[in-house]
Parts: C-alpha cells; structure tokens; sequence
C-alpha cells in the first residue's frame, strides 16, 4: 500500500500535536504535583506547631501536678509524723487527746491579834497554858497567826511589869504552843531591858526554826531587818476540790505551792532612846527614809504578800483612827506596795477596812487590834461598862483568807485577792482562882456564863458585847 506525502505530512502533525499535548499534561501534573507537595507541607508546619504547643502545655500540666504531688507527699508525711508522736499505741490504736487545762487556786489563811503583854497580873499565877486555853484552836487553825509581843525576852533577869517589862521564855512558848508563828518585836517597850534585852530576845527567836520575828538588829545603824516566810498551802480546782498527786512512791498525797510572805515591823516611838539604832525605829520625821527602803526591800524579795507590822506614834486608848494615822497606812500601801497593814499601841480596837490600792491590788488595814493578853483591865467596872478604862480588856483576832490564782489570768482579773475576812471579838476574863484568861466575847459566851451563874459577869460582858459592836465596822463579825 502506497501513502501519499499529503498522508504523512498529516500523521506528522498529529504526532506533533500529540506529543505537545503530552508535554502540557506533564507540565500539568507536575504543577499539581507541586501544589499538593507545598499543601501537604503547609499542613505538616501547622500540625507540628500544635504539637510542640501542646508539648510544652503538657510540660507545665505534669510539673504543676508534680509539684502538688510533692506537697501532698509533705503534708502525708507531717501528718504521719504528728500521728506518731501523738496517735498511736503499741497497740495501734490512739491515745486520748490531752485533757483541757484545770483553772487551779491555792488560798491562804491568816490571823493577826494584837499586843501580847506581861503584866504582874499574867505572869505571876503561872500555868500560862490557861491563858490561851479557849482560843488556842482558832489560833492553830490558819496557815499562819501574828502577834506584837509587847516586851523584851530575857531569862537571866526576874520578869517585870509596867513600866520596863520584861517576861521570860516559858511565857513566849506557851503563846507558840498556843498558834503564834510571826512575832512583831518593834515597839515602845522593846528597850526597857536596854541593849541587853534586845540582843537577848533577838537570839531566842533567831535560834527557833519554827517561828518568825522582825524588828531588832545585829549592828547599830543597820538595814531594816525583815523575814520572809515560806509556807507550802494546798492547792485547788475551780470548785474548790482538794487537787493530789503522786508522791516517790507512788501513793496519794495532796498537791502543794509556796506562799512567800515579806514580813516588816517596824515602831514609831520608843519610851526611851538607849539603843534604838538596834531597832526598827522609824519616827515621824524619817518617813520618807522608811518608804525608800521598804521599796528597796520589796523589789529585791519574791513574795506574794507583804505584811507590814506598824507601832504607830498615836495616843493610847483612843477609840477613833487619826486622819495622819490613816493617810500614812495608806501610803504604805499606794506607795510601798504593802499588801496588809497591821498596826497597833493604843491598847483598845479601832476600825478595820479592806481597800483598793492604786494598782488595782486588793489590801487590808487593821489601824489597832487591842490587847490581846494584858493585865490593864485589873478592875472592871460593872456597873459603868462604858467606862474609858474598860475599853483595854477587849480585843481583835483578824482572820483573812487570800486566794491566789496558778491558772493564767486574764484581762483585769487579780492574781491575788482577799477572799474573805472576819473579826473574832475577844476579851479577857478573871477566873475564880485569879487568872488572866482569854475569851471570845460572842452569844455562847454569855450562855455559859447564864448557866453557871456568874450574872455579874454576864450582863457586864453583855454589855461590852453590844458596845465593841455598836463603833467598829458592821459584818465579817
């Protein structure tokens, strides 16, 4: 078969054509080819950004919680170690939460008389337990009792009365055996033995352990002597309930603290000068003197009392409180931070009162507590009971109760407060066989005198009874 060059010049044009038409659909697919490669790159970045994001968020997800893993880890632990120490038995189960804390107290009791004195009347029928017969069980039964033991001690010379007394030692026994614990040495007559008594009687005292006594020195011109008395008072619960706890042994004893007392005696007159460098002798004039070294004394002690003994400069026998004699215990208190003023030497009772000091402290004055043993009521008028004179034969046993708080205290509450306070009027009586002996002057009193017939004695004592009664202080009685 034969072609015409008109046929081959057509299948060459067609070659052509279709070899060009190849080349545009290679040139295509490749673009295709390339749009795809760049779109598929396109989306890879993206994804990968999201990852790596999302990386670094899961990152601080997993530190965050392993930081609170840790802190849980600490807290268990802590925990753990507090149920240890605190929790659990040898047995594994716990122990029982600490008890709440018991509001504790200790509360003391105190009495103070007044003068203790030697007359011819007292001393010369001996037998001088009788004198303390009837009150010896209300001395015993506080913590502590104080007297002023009016007159020096001395054994080697013969017992005195009015004016220079002086009483031997088996008179200041029977008063201990009695109760008495502190003595007060600093009065008026605490020279009438001159330097002899007073060395004398401060070595009796100094060479008892049993008692306490203030008021004389060792050298003239010495420091203000003072004693500070210790006494071990039971403690108690907020309702007043004894508290015990174990003793070495292991058996039940009652639970105790220490009470710490400052004591101070001091006098304002002396019947005569002889010596008074060798007592606490602190005149008028030298007041100022006195309070700077009581402060100085209070500040260098421990104590949670400071009593304060005063023979106060004032006349004798008068039944009403000088405004000086006042001002002054006060001072003491406000300015000296005495807790309890007891003073005395008139010879017959004045008033009495409990007062706030300055700095919120509870105090107590006692401006005269009278005779407590005297032979100055040798006559009794019987029929004239209010009688001046008779005055002498009555005094005053102050008892005052003081509570002092162990628990801490809070807002404006005391640490130490007086509780209670009391006075037992007592007097002196004169027995069929001419003793001196000391009574309290209340209802019972008169109904034994009722009973044994002694009418005399009974409507006189019934009387002064209601006369005491009518000028102090009405309660505490």
């Amino acid at each position: 078969m034969f072609f015409t060059s008109s046929f081959y010049s057509n299948i060459t044009t067609n070659l052509n054509s279709a070899n060009q038409n190849q080349k545009k659909c290679r040139r295509f697919q490749t673009a295709k080819l390339s749009l795809i490669l760049a779109l598929s790159l396109s989306v890879l970045s993206c994804t990968t950004t999201e990852k790596i994001a999302g990386g670094e968020n899961e990152s601080e997800k997993g530190s965050t919680e392993q930081i609170s893993e840790t802190t849980n880890d600490s807290k268990k632990k802590d925990e753990q170690k507090k149920e240890k120490e605190n929790g659990k038995k040898e047995d594994g189960k716990k122990e029982n939460p600490p008890p709440a804390q018991i509001e504790t107290s200790s509360t003391i009791s105190l009495l103070f008389a007044g003068d203790v004195m030697a007359h011819e009347e007292n001393f010369a029928p001996g037998k001088f337990d009788r004198i303390w017969k009837y009150v010896e069980k209300k001395i015993q039964s506080v913590d502590i009792a104080f007297c002023n033991l009016e007159s020096p001690v001395m054994d080697s010379k013969p017992w005195k009365s009015y004016p220079t007394f002086n009483m031997h030692t088996t008179y200041v026994e029977q008063a201990i055996k009695a109760g008495f614990d502190v003595f007060s040495l600093a009065n008026n007559h605490t020279n009438d033995q001159y330097l002899k008594g007073i060395n004398s009687t401060r070595e009796y005292f100094k060479n008892r352990s049993d008692v306490w006594a203030a008021g004389l020195r060792e050298k003239a011109d010495g420091e203000l002597t003072y004693k500070v008395i210790e006494k071990e008072i039971p403690v108690a619960d907020q309702n007043g309930k004894p508290i015990t706890e174990k003793d070495e042994n292991g058996n039940e004893k009652p639970k105790t603290t220490k009470w710490k007392i400052l004591f101070v005696a001091i006098t304002e007159l002396l019947n005569r000068n002889d010596y008074s460098d060798y007592i606490d002798y602190y005149p008028r004039e030298k007041r100022a003197l006195l309070k700077k070294q009581l402060n100085a004394l209070k500040n260098a002690n421990e104590h949670d009392l400071f009593v304060i003994s005063v023979h106060n400069d004032e006349p004798e026998y008068v039944l009403k409180v000088s405004e000086d004699h006042r001002a002054f215990c006060h001072q003491l208190i406000n300015e000296c931070g005495a807790d309890i003023v007891w003073a005395n030497h008139p010879h017959v009772v004045q008033e009495w009162e409990k007062v706030q000091a300055g700095d919120n402290r509870d105090a107590f004055i006692m401006y005269a507590n009278g005779n407590t043993i005297s032979g100055q009521r040798r006559t009794q008028h019987f029929d004239n009971p209010g009688d001046s004179f008779d005055y002498r034969g009555e005094g005053i046993f102050m008892e005052i109760s003081l509570e002092k708080k162990l628990s801490e205290t809070k807002g404006n509450e005391k640490k130490i407060s007086i509780t209670k306070t009391k006075a037992n009027l007592i007097t002196v009586m004169v027995s069929s066989d001419n003793r001196y002996v000391i009574r309290f002057l209340d209802d019972r009193l008169l109904e034994i005198l009722d009973e044994a017939e002694y009418i005399k004695w009974k409507n006189y004592l019934s009387k002064r009874k209601k006369l005491m009664e009518d000028y102090l202080p009405k309660g505490d009685w």
